[in-house]
């Protein structure tokens, strides 16, 4: 029998994990171990470990293999988020030769004050700065509302004139979708972007040319069955049960 391994990962929808991450221990690993090992591994956004706690649960043992943000222990550890300044590291050539002098100190400071052994670094991918409005310049964000996921990243937004937004990193991309038709519908009045959306909470846009359907040709014929649910050991109101007369004489 295979020793099986337990690992919380990085962030599920980034390429690090789905690509290089979650290959290696649930494929790679057993291969290169002609299968001495096996693992199961969850990202750290859906297994509920938040990212300030989890050098604690490694530190504990509670999670045998983890991934952490090392920018997540700002407020606990400060001295270890130095690598990750923002602007400190415009290029991967300046990243490595900042980690290369820092590591040695924050694998041995990882060591001992959590008993906690650092096996990889690796780097999230560029941020990049989204706006609406053009940006000519960094100088462009004073005065405008930016998510940020870090302190550093607070402190560099707020330092050139900006009201920084501090978001999880898990939390950014959620944070700007959405799941309800009508502000679907309200994105897309205001030209926001494409949406897709069922033809009747669109219909009296489109006809008055407020919104124009897209790739028309390849639109797909979608329907969804209804269910009216309903207590069968309780006595309907009369208004209810005239609704699932109605319904059920107009869809069988």
């Amino acid at each position: 029998m295979p020793y099986k391994l337990r690992i919380v990962g990085g962030l599920a929808s980034i390429n690090q994990y789905i690509r290089q991450e979650e290959p290696f221990w649930s494929k790679e690993l057993s291969r290169m171990s002609g299968g001495r090992f096996d693992a199961e591994i969850v990202p750290f956004d859906r297994a509920g470990v938040p990212g300030t706690e989890m050098l604690r649960l490694l530190q504990l043992g509670v999670v045998p293999f983890g991934t952490t943000l090392m920018s997540s222990f700002t407020a606990q550890y400060p001295e270890y988020t130095a690598p990750d300044l923002a602007g400190l590291n415009p290029d991967i050539a300046t990243l490595k030769s900042t980690l290369a002098a820092f590591r040695p100190y924050l694998e041995k400071s990882l060591r001992d004050q959590h008993g906690v052994e650092a096996l990889a670094v690796y780097v999230y991918p560029a941020q990049v700065v989204f706006c609406k409005k053009p940006l000519r310049g960094l100088a462009d964000l004073a005065g405008r509302r930016t998510r940020v996921s870090s302190s550093t990243q607070a402190d560099f937004v707020g330092a050139l004139g900006g009201i920084p937004v501090l978001t999880g990193f898990a939390q950014i991309v959620p944070s700007l979708t959405a799941s309800s038709g009508e502000t679907l519908r309200q994105l897309a009045l205001a030209h926001v972007g494409l949406v897709c959306l069922s033809d009747f909470m669109t219909a009296g846009d489109r006809e008055a040319g407020r919104l124009v359907q897209v790739l028309a040709r390849d639109t797909v014929d979608v329907r969804q069955p209804i269910n009216a649910v309903y207590y069968r050991n309780t006595q309907l109101a009369a208004r209810i049960a005239c609704f699932l007369d109605f319904l059920q004489e107009r869809m069988g």
